[in-house]
């Protein structure tokens, strides 16, 4: 197995581990579905599962550190994905030399930059993410969006771009899981659709209304629809 892909699952073991830690809810994108999402993540208070929720782009390795000490996350082609995403997308970098996760809202970042469509995007190396700031400014960051509503949904499933498409039924599914009307969006557009994500599509809504509930804290990953494989 190749050096980097060690060191990259090893980024994804620890947000994982971090994350259910805290009582969220981690369900991870299967890597061949490549749009720049690695994991959605259902934010817990105490008990309760919110109704926020975040998708996550794991880096992992000291390539990802800058020689003044602070870390970046590369956009590739994601940018517009990341900035007209539904769900906010958040970076995440996992240095495996002092195991700490720091973290970074690439889509604000990129809607603060609407001419970036490639380069890096900055991760101070004081973003810690640990229980505190969970709970606080990576929580708040989240609201922001939250607070904002998922209307974005529709228009990305009508989207001329394959990827918006197929990473608009990425986001419905995972705010389905909440608010069932998402995955009847979904369903309305469905013939909508570009062929790829029509795939995705039918492979969401075959597993109905049954898992978009509030999950259980408790809920392992495993146990969700494996609808992103």
């Amino acid at each position: 197995m190749p050096g980097t892909r060690v060191v990259s699952r090893e980024g994804v073991n620890a947000t994982q581990a971090f994350f259910e830690r805290a009582g969220c809810i981690f369900q991870e994108v299967a890597q061949q579905n490549d749009f720049g999402k690695d994991a959605y993540i259902d934010i817990a208070e105490g008990d309760v599962v919110t109704h926020l929720c975040v998708a996550v782009q794991i880096k992992a390795g000291e390539s990802f550190r800058t020689a003044s000490g602070d870390y970046f996350v590369p956009v590739q082609n994601h940018a517009a994905n990341w900035r007209r995403s539904t769900v906010p997308v958040f970076g995440l970098v996992y240095d495996p030399s002092d195991r700490v996760l720091r973290w970074a809202d690439l889509t604000g970042y990129l809607r603060a930059n609407p001419q970036q469509e490639g380069g890096t995007i900055p991760i101070s190396r004081d973003a810690i993410l640990n229980e505190s700031t969970l709970r606080n400014e990576f929580s708040a960051a989240v609201a922001e969006y939250a607070a904002l509503g998922g209307g974005g949904v529709a228009l990305n499933l009508l989207s001329a771009s394959d990827s918006l498409q197929a990473d608009a039924v990425f986001d419905a599914w995972a705010l389905g899981r909440h608010h069932a009307r998402y995955l009847l969006v979904l369903r309305r557009l469905i013939l909508e659709l570009r062929p790829s994500a029509t795939r995705r599509a039918i492979a969401a809504l075959s597993h109905g209304i049954e898992g978009s509930g509030l999950a259980s804290k408790h809920q392992n990953a495993s146990h969700e629809p494996e609808i992103l494989q």
